[in-house]
């Protein structure tokens, strides 16, 4: 007769399971490709940038959000329905 387990065992192996997904790390793409095409739909330009000069004081981490201009949102859904894309009505 085959082993057949209980159900108490596959509760432990579901939560052990759930709790090793759980910890493993999720990270985003470093990197992905964007075309010249979405660039320009974006309103993205590209500058070199300068040698930065060595900071003085004290430093903290930031994040930057940068809101788009107005009717942003129009022209881009005005893109994305000239090149067939799905999105919101």
């Amino acid at each position: 007769m085959p082993y057949r387990p209980s159900r108490t065992t596959l509760a432990r192996a579901a939560i052990f399971l759930a709790a090793l997904t759980s910890a493993l790390p999720l990270r985003a793409a470093d990197e992905f490709k964007v075309t010249p095409a979405q660039m320009q739909a974006l309103g993205i330009q590209l500058q070199r940038l300068d040698k930065p000069s060595p900071i003085t004081g004290l430093a903290y981490p930031a994040r930057v959000v940068l809101r788009p201009p107005a009717g942003h949102r129009e022209r881009n859904r005005q893109a994305r329905a000239a090149a067939g894309a799905p999105g919101q009505p």
